[in-house]
C-alpha cells in the first residue's frame, strides 16, 4: 500500500511535468505568432500587435461560429426557459437573441431566471451574502475560506452542497494575494457545480435503476453545465495578449482543483473565454459587487438604447420592460453604464466583451445630432456664467431651494448655450467634421450665432484641441484621485469631508476643468461621487444641489427611466428631509414646502423603481417604507386645520348617530317585550 502511494504521487509529479512542458510550448506559439504581427506591422515597435485582431481568423471563426449556432438551435435546451412573453429567435444579423412574443407593457417583468454560478467580488465579499445578493445586519462567513458569507441559515444551506467542493480551493485563491480573484474563482465555481450535477446524476440513476428501468421525460426547470456550454466562447476575438494571459490563469487553475475534477486545457479555455464574452455584473442597485454567468440572459444582446434592463434579487435576475415592447421587437439591455459617450461606450465593449463596434441607433448617429455631445463636449468661456455650477454655502439657510420636482427632470433647453464644436483647422466655416476631435490641431468654435460671428475664421484663445484635451485629463486626473479617497474614506466624516472639499475645489470650481459641459460625463461622475460625500458628511444642501444637476444630466442624455434616475430622486428626498432636521429658523411653512417636496421626490423614486426592479425588491420596498413614512408628516398640518375648521360639523354628526343608536335600542326593547306578551 505504501509503494502504490508512493508510485500515485511520481505519476502525479510526471503528469504536471507534461502539463508544464505543454503550457511552454503554448505560450511559446502565441508569442511567435505575436512576433510575425508584429513583423506584419513594420517591425518599428510603434504598433501594439499583440493587441491586435487577425481579420482573416476573426471573419473564419465567425463563419464557424455561426454554423455551429444554426445546427444547435433546433435542439437547444435552453430554449424551453423562453417562455411567454418571449421566445428564442435565430438570425445571421443578430444571432441568438429573444423576441417579445407577444406585447409587453411598461414595468412588466419579462422573466426571473438563476446564474448558473455567481461570485461577489473581493472588495463585497465580507459585506454581500454570496447566494441572494443581499445584505444583514450581522453576515456569517465561512470559517474555512473567508470568502463565502451568507445573510441566513437558509442561504447556508443553499451553498453548502457546492461550497464544501471548493471551499479548499478558494484558501488557496486567498493565499495567492491577488488584487480581485473574482475571476478566478468563478471558475471553480463552474467547475465544482459541474462536479456537483455528475453527481446528482450518478445518485438519480441509481435510485431509478433500483424502483423502474423506465426514464420519463420530464420539463426543464433548472440550468445545467451544458446550458453554460452552449453559449459562444468568441475565442477568435481575443488577443494574443489576451490568450497569454488566459493560459497564465490555466496555470494557475491547475494548482488549486483537484484532479479528478479538472477539464482538458482546451475545454478550461473555453470556460475562461466564455466567462469573459457573456458574463454579467451583479449589482445591488446600480453598485456592481460581483461577477456571475445567467445563460438565459446571455442570449440578450446589447443596446445603448435598451428597452429593457435586468436587476438581482434573492439569487435570480430579474428582467422588465422599460417602455411597452411591441410583438416581434427584440428584447435588448445594456451591458455597460448608459452616461458615456459614443467612443467610451465602444471601447468599455471591447474590452469587457470583445465587441468589435456596437451597431446600436444610438451610435450609429452623428455624435453633433445626438445628446452624446454633451457627454464629451466643451463649453465656451464667453458663455461661462450662463453654464456655470452655483456654489453651494454650507451654513447658509438662504441656500435651502424647493425644488419643483414635476419640472426637475427635463430636457431644459440651456444645454446648447455655447457648446463647443469641432471643426477642421483647412476647412470652411461650413465644413464641419464630427472626427476633427482626434486632430490636435482642430480648431473650435462656439456654436452660438454671435460667438461666430466675432470670432469668424480664427479661434480664440483656449479653443485648440490641445486646450480641451487637457481640461479633460485634468478633470479625469482629479476624478480619480478623489474616488480614491472615497474608497477608503470607510464611511469617516472627516475623510468624506475632505474629499468633499477637494471635489468641489478642484473640480467644479478648478479653471482646468472650467472648459467641460455642464453634461459631461466627467462632470455627471463627480457629482454621483458628490451626492455620495454629501451624504456622508451630513451636508444635506450639497445632496439637493447636486442630485437637482444629476437629473438634468439625466433627462437630457438617458433615454427612458433608468434604475440611476430612481437612485437621484431617493437621494434629493434624502437630502431635503435632512435639511429639515438640520437647519436653524426654519419656519413651519418652509419646513412643509420641503417635505412635500420630499415626498413627490421619494414617490417618483418608488415609481421608477417598481417599473425596474419590481415590486418585490427590497430596493422598491425600502422606498415604500420611506414613502409612507413621509405621507402622513405631510399631510399632518392638513388634517388638523379640517378638524379645526370642522368641529361643528362634526359634533352634529356625533348627535345624529347618537339620536340614531338611541332610536335602535328603543326599537329592541319594544320587541322584547311584546314577545314576553
Amino acid at each position: 500500500q505504501q509503494a502504490g502511494q508512493q508510485l500515485t504521487k511520481k505519476q502525479i509529479k510526471n503528469r504536471k511535468k507534461r502539463e508544464r512542458a505543454k503550457a511552454k510550448k503554448r505560450e511559446a506559439k502565441l508569442q511567435q505568432q505575436q512576433q510575425q504581427q508584429q513583423q506584419q506591422a513594420g517591425g518599428d515597435g510603434e504598433v501594439d500587435a499583440g493587441s491586435m485582431l487577425n481579420r482573416d481568423a476573426v471573419a473564419a471563426g465567425s463563419k464557424a461560429q455561426w454554423t455551429a449556432m444554426r445546427d444547435s438551435f433546433e435542439t437547444l435546451a435552453v430554449r424551453e426557459l423562453f417562455a411567454d412573453p418571449w421566445e428564442l429567435k435565430l438570425s445571421r444579423a443578430r444571432g441568438r437573441h429573444p423576441v417579445a412574443s407577444r406585447a409587453i407593457g411598461k414595468g412588466e417583468r419579462i422573466v426571473s431566471t438563476p446564474a448558473y454560478a455567481a461570485v461577489i467580488s473581493d472588495q463585497h465579499v465580507n459585506s454581500v451574502c454570496s447566494v441572494c445578493f443581499g445584505t444583514a445586519a450581522t453576515m456569517m462567513s465561512c470559517g474555512g475560506c473567508g470568502f463565502a458569507s451568507f445573510c441566513s441559515t437558509a442561504c447556508v444551506n443553499r451553498a453548502s452542497s457546492v461550497h464544501k467542493l471548493e471551499c479548499h480551493a478558494i484558501n488557496k485563491i486567498k493565499s495567492m494575494g491577488l488584487q480581485d480573484s473574482a475571476t478566478l474563482r468563478l471558475v471553480v465555481r463552474i467547475l465544482y457545480t459541474k462536479r456537483k450535477e455528475e453527481n446528482d446524476a450518478q445518485r438519480i440513476a441509481r435510485a431509478r435503476r433500483k424502483k423502474t428501468n423506465s426514464v420519463v421525460k420530464k420539463k426543464k426547470t433548472t440550468l445545467k453545465y451544458e446550458d453554460f456550454h452552449d453559449l459562444v466562447a468568441n475565442e477568435f476575438m481575443f488577443t494574443v495578449k489576451q490568450r497569454i494571459g488566459s493560459m497564465k490563469v490555466l496555470t494557475s487553475l491547475k494548482e488549486l482543483v483537484h484532479k479528478d475534477d479538472m477539464v482538458d486545457d482546451d475545454e478550461l479555455l473555453g470556460i475562461l473565454f466564455r466567462i469573459q464574452s457573456n458574463a454579467h455584473h451583479v449589482r445591488s442597485g446600480v453598485v456592481p459587487v460581483g461577477i456571475g454567468v445567467f445563460p438565459v440572459m446571455a442570449y440578450v444582446n446589447h443596446s445603448c438604447e435598451p428597452n429593457a434592463v435586468y436587476s438581482f434579487h434573492d439569487g435570480q435576475v430579474h428582467v422588465h420592460a422599460l417602455r411597452p415592447i411591441k410583438k416581434g421587437e427584440e428584447v435588448v439591455s445594456s451591458y455597460i453604464a448608459q452616461y458615456q459617450a459614443t467612443s467610451q461606450r465602444i471601447q468599455a465593449l471591447r474590452q469587457s466583451y470583445q465587441f468589435d463596434t456596437c451597431r446600436c441607433d444610438r451610435c450609429a448617429r452623428p455624435v453633433h445630432e445626438c445628446a452624446d455631445r454633451y457627454l464629451a463636449g466643451f463649453k465656451c468661456p464667453e458663455h461661462a456664467a450662463a453654464n456655470s455650477e452655483a456654489k453651494a454655502d454650507d451654513g447658509d439657510n438662504d441656500a435651502l431651494v424647493v425644488p419643483d420636482i414635476d419640472a426637475c427632470y427635463t430636457a431644459d433647453a440651456e444645454d446648447d448655450v455655447g457648446l463647443l464644436e469641432y471643426w477642421n483647422a483647412s476647412s470652411s466655416s461650413d465644413e464641419k467634421k464630427d472626427n476633427a476631435a482626434n486632430d490636435p490641431n482642430a480648431l473650435v468654435f462656439c456654436n452660438m450665432s454671435a460667438c461666430k460671428n466675432h470670432c469668424g475664421a480664427k479661434p480664440r484663445a483656449g479653443f485648440t484641441m490641445q486646450a480641451l484635451s487637457k481640461a479633460e485629463s485634468e478633470g479625469t486626473r482629479t476624478l480619480e484621485k478623489i474616488s480614491t479617497l472615497y474608497a477608503h474614506a470607510g464611511g469617516n466624516a472627516t475623510v468624506s469631508r475632505m474629499a468633499l472639499d477637494m471635489l468641489q475645489s478642484e473640480l467644479f470650481e478648478s479653471e482646468d476643468c472650467a472648459l467641460l459641459h455642464p453634461r459631461h460625463t466627467i462632470l455627471f461622475n463627480g457629482l454621483r461621487l458628490g451626492m455620495e460625500l454629501a451624504r456622508m458628511s451630513e451636508n444635506h444642501n450639497l445632496v439637493v444641489k447636486y442630485a437637482l444637476e444629476a437629473l438634468k444630466c439625466l433627462a437630457r442624455c438617458i433615454p427612458n427611466e433608468q434604475p440611476e434616475v430612481g437612485h437621484v430622486f431617493e437621494s434629493l428626498a434624502q437630502g431635503l428631509m435632512g435639511q429639515t432636521k438640520t437647519a436653524t429658523n426654519l419656519g413651519d411653512e418652509k419646513r412643509e414646502q420641503l417635505l412635500s417636496a420630499a415626498a413627490k421626490a421619494q414617490q417618483r423614486a418608488h415609481k421608477v423603481f417598481v417599473n425596474t426592479y419590481g415590486e418585490d425588491n427590497t430596493i422598491t420596498q425600502s422606498a415604500l417604507t420611506t414613502l409612507r413614512q413621509l405621507k402622513p408628516a405631510n399631510n399632518s398640518s392638513s388634517s388638523g386645520s379640517s378638524n379645526s375648521g370642522g368641529s361643528k360639523a362634526n359634533s352634529s354628526g356625533n348627535n345624529s348617530s347618537n339620536n340614531s343608536s338611541a332610536s335602535r335600542s328603543k326599537s329592541k326593547r319594544n320587541r322584547r317585550r311584546g314577545k314576553k306578551k
